[in-house]
């Protein structure tokens, strides 16, 4: 019988083996330090969600600066922000603008002072005019916003303004078509001595009653539409300064409906 051929024993270099074991604790020690990195970002994580759902980073104040009219609660109720809110997830914007829906609120600036206060400050509107509608008149502003309702005799020096169509509620915004009419009635009442002047809408036309040049005789303005507004108010300024109706005794219409040839007539009465 043949003997079997056994093979040959290969002796390992020692330096090859001390090198092979050095990798495989390298690898481990790689290993190790990744694991140790993933747990100690785990940890920090960990530890600022907790720190911000902790009482260290709640709202603790809200202050309000500048509702002098929109009054503080108004604007803490609309901003939704309550003391034991996570400072960190405030959402400062859908916040002001849910305070900007209230009627006489223009802007407003949210600011986190840390640790826990909350800032509000807001810009107010001006009212320009009254604009009376069926008995019931409401402040409004320059750009038409409808502000507040404005009883009888409330706010004497601002114009009022008469003749037009029922008006939204606080907070919703004129009709496009009447804001050329809130506009003469604000530009009248800078421009014109004595009180603030009633503009009366009819048939498409405007026109005003008012005192001029500090005399006690109303004199009516025919203003016609509601366009050219600086040049018919420019006019009207014109004929004041020019002296042209100094004289006028009784009744008298100044009609602006032709910004260029304005007519002056005596009323007969």
């Amino acid at each position: 019988m043949t003997a079997p051929v056994r093979e040959p024993t290969v002796v390992a270099d020692p330096r090859l083996q001390a090198r092979r074991r050095e990798v495989r604790r390298a690898h481990g020690r790689r290993r190790l330090r990744r694991l140790q990195g993933a747990a100690g970002i785990l940890a920090v994580l960990g530890a600022g969600w907790a720190l911000s759902r902790s009482p260290l980073l709640d709202v603790d104040r809200l202050t309000v600066a500048g509702a002098d009219r929109s009054g503080r609660q108004a604007v803490v109720a609309a901003a939704g922000i309550e003391p034991g809110d996570p400072m960190v997830y405030l959402d400062l914007g859908a916040a002001s603008a849910a305070v900007e829906t209230l009627p006489w609120v223009e802007a407003v600036t949210m600011v986190r002072r840390w640790p826990g206060e909350v800032e509000v400050t807001v810009s107010e509107r001006r009212p320009v005019a009254v604009v009376v509608s069926a008995s019931t008149g409401h402040l409004v502003d320059g750009r038409g916003r409808v502000l507040a309702p404005a009883p009888p005799g409330s706010w004497p020096d601002l114009p009022r303004v008469r003749g037009l169509s029922p008006l939204p509620g606080a907070g919703a915004s004129l009709e496009a078509g009447i804001l050329p009419v809130v506009d003469l009635a604000r530009r009248l009442a800078t421009v014109l001595p004595g009180p603030a002047p009633e503009v009366l809408v009819a048939d498409g036309e405007v026109q005003a009653a008012t005192p001029l040049a500090g005399t006690p005789t109303a004199i009516t303005v025919r203003f016609g539409r509601p366009d050219q507004v600086p040049a018919k108010i420019e006019a009207l300024v014109a004929l004041v300064r020019a002296g042209a109706i100094d004289d006028v005794v009784g009744p008298a219409t100044v009609d602006l409906r032709v910004p260029s040839a304005p007519v002056l007539t005596r009323t007969e009465g």
